[in-house]
């Protein structure tokens, strides 16, 4: 008979929940291909687990159309880090071993039935709490409207100031920015008027701010395809996104 946390008979104890967050697909397959296609994993978390337990895991990765579930028992528990965490092995039942298996055959070729197309979102931003809420609100705000745009899935790249941000369209292509117009260190005009002279010239650019219309000016003069007021609308900012973004990628076919 199981029990809860306090002893209490006829109640099943649920399994700790980790959830394990890749970047990519490409970064998932390079996981699998290193520890995951051996039925187990290590995981970095301050959870106090003992050998022997039952844990379950969550693979969350972008492109993918829901997380991965598997569930598994702690076979190694590493000493805990300065921080307060430390490795901590599992091992995957079998049944999910090797279903984890055929999730990986089916990314590798780009089954459309597990695998969608990501939006990569660059957020300039240096209020970390405003890109947290946008992110979600895009993500949220999504999965409720129906239609092509429940089919989005976004990858976001979050930089608080320009000059970072400067690097990421420099390091990688993106699918659309939201950029703060009052950034620190490169304010975000001019991260848009380089965005168009040379590292992105047809980048979707959403400028935010609360400025005003002086902001509105700098934006539009620098090159930004929109410009939205602060407090910024989260069903509106999806609104923009999806009139913004090419209309194969929402799943709706050449005009």
């Amino acid at each position: 008979m199981s029990s809860s946390p306090h002893g209490e008979p006829g109640r099943a104890v649920a399994a700790p929940r980790l959830v394990v967050e890749y970047d990519d697909l490409d970064d998932f397959l390079g996981d699998f291909a290193a520890t995951l296609s051996r039925g187990r994993t290590v995981i970095e978390s301050r959870r106090a687990l003992d050998e022997g337990s039952a844990v379950q895991v969550v693979l969350s990765v972008p492109g993918l159309r829901a997380p991965v579930a598997l569930h598994g028992t702690v076979c190694e528990v590493g000493e805990l880090g300065a921080a307060g965490g430390g490795p901590i092995a599992i091992e995957f039942e079998p049944v999910d071993a090797e279903r984890l298996a055929e999730i990986a055959d089916r990314v590798i070729a780009r089954d459309p039935s597990w695998v969608g197309e990501v939006t990569r979102v660059l957020i300039a931003e240096d209020n970390l709490s405003l890109s947290r809420l946008i992110q979600g609100g895009l993500e949220g705000s999504s999965r409720r409207s129906g239609g092509a745009a429940a089919e989005l899935r976004f990858q976001f790249t979050i930089c608080a100031d320009g000059n970072r941000a400067l690097d990421a369209l420099r390091a990688r292509t993106f699918d659309l920015a939201i950029v703060d117009i009052y950034l620190p260190v490169l304010d975000g005009a001019q991260l848009i008027a380089a965005a168009r002279a040379r590292l992105a010239p047809g980048l979707p650019i959403i400028a935010i701010s609360a400025g005003g219309p002086e902001a509105r000016a700098m934006a539009l003069a620098a090159g930004a395809d929109l410009f939205m007021d602060k407090p910024v609308r989260l069903r509106a900012l999806l609104d923009a996104v999806i009139a913004l973004l090419p209309r194969p990628r929402l799943g709706q076919g050449a005009a």
